[in-house]
């Protein structure tokens, strides 16, 4: 899950903190920010631009932390300009202001002094805009918002027996895939499953649906594990499947044909890696999206550390020959409407 939110300038400023405060403001809203959040920014300017400006009259300690932040979070895809709608929001008085962000963002952080003017009780943290939904939250109290708090805590956890397929697909990848155009699968029985499946939607066929129907461009890399030297039956059961998908969002699938003993030797783990960004791991891999509901229990967490990601893939592609599926060349022409992802 990821939240939807915006900051209010003046909250950048931390008014009223002292400096060991403000660093642990900083702190707190990166934490919430670069695992569980989307930063609108409510400008024309691209990539923070006008922030770093902004922040230019700031103590350089404090600087310096808020453009750090604003480098990781644009390296991860985890800044969005908003439409022209919502430029200028906070021009408007409050509830104004609210109206217009509404289905833009979820949460808004404010700098305490704001607080009141956007009914927030005084001594509250936060207070839900019954109008629009949004909630907004004092910024030396986000670890107090309802959003991020619950986006969070989703971070690690089990999808239980019962548990609907696409729920997980809405709220725990495609939020991630909509970010990111090259997205990684590393699944030893993805293949395996789908060329022995039984004719219903296999894992395979179910991740392939899902980025197919991204408002982005997607580049989809894929390390399966197949047990013959011989993969032209397997390549071509792969094209077949892709072609039955039809125009959509994925512009280039490339899937590499591991040797069981690449992943016996060197990777145990399965998991989907969304861009440069987070991995969600999972105890089943692409089995879990085999039926409409979860058949068994299945742990999952999201992981940032690239180290063993990398080590990973680079050990599946030892002596490994890609094979490479275009638009046009198994994969469907796509829509005028699909534009690249970031």
């Amino acid at each position: 899950m990821i939240v939807q939110f915006t900051l209010h300038p003046t909250a950048f400023f931390l008014n009223g903190q002292d400096h060991a405060q403000r660093v642990s403001i900083v702190k707190t809203v990166e934490k919430y920010w670069l695992h569980s959040g989307l930063f609108v920014h409510l400008s024309e300017c691209p990539d923070g631009q006008l922030l770093s400006e902004m922040l230019a009259s700031l103590d350089p300690e404090i600087r310096k932390l808020w453009k750090e932040l604003l480098m990781q979070a644009n390296r991860r895809s985890r800044i969005r300009a908003c439409s022209k709608e919502t430029i200028g929001a906070f021009k408007n008085e409050p509830a104004a202001c609210l109206r217009q962000l509404a289905r833009t963002v979820e949460l808004v952080c404010l700098d305490s002094k704001d607080g009141p003017a956007f009914s927030i009780p005084a001594d509250q943290p936060c207070f839900l805009d019954a109008a629009t939904g949004i909630e907004v939250c004092r910024i030396d109290c986000v670890e107090s918002s309802k959003a991020f708090s619950a986006a969070y805590d989703k971070l690690k956890g089990a999808f239980r027996k019962g548990e609907t397929r696409e729920r997980i697909l809405n709220d725990f990848i495609e939020p991630h895939a909509k970010l990111h155009s090259k997205i990684v699968v590393v699944d030893r029985y993805a293949i395996e499953r789908h060329i022995e499946g039984n004719g219903s939607p296999t894992g395979f066929v179910s991740i392939l649906r899902s980025l197919n129907s991204m408002p982005n461009s997607i580049y989809l890399t894929i390390y399966s594990a197949i047990c013959t030297i011989d993969t032209k039956a397997w390549t071509d059961n792969i094209r077949t499947t892709l072609k039955k998908l039809g125009p959509g969002s994925l512009a280039e699938v490339v899937v590499y044909l591991c040797p069981p003993k690449l992943f016996s030797k060197n990777v145990h783990h399965r998991y989907i890696q969304f861009g440069p960004d987070a991995a969600l791991f999972l105890d089943f891999g692409l089995e879990l999206l085999e039926s409409a509901v979860v058949q068994k229990n299945c742990k999952y967490h999201y992981d940032w550390s690239r180290l063993i990601i990398e080590e990973s893939e680079s050990a599946l592609r030892q002596g490994v020959r890609p094979i490479r599926f275009e638009q046009g060349d198994g994969l469907a022409k796509a829509p005028q409407s699909i534009t690249s992802g970031k």
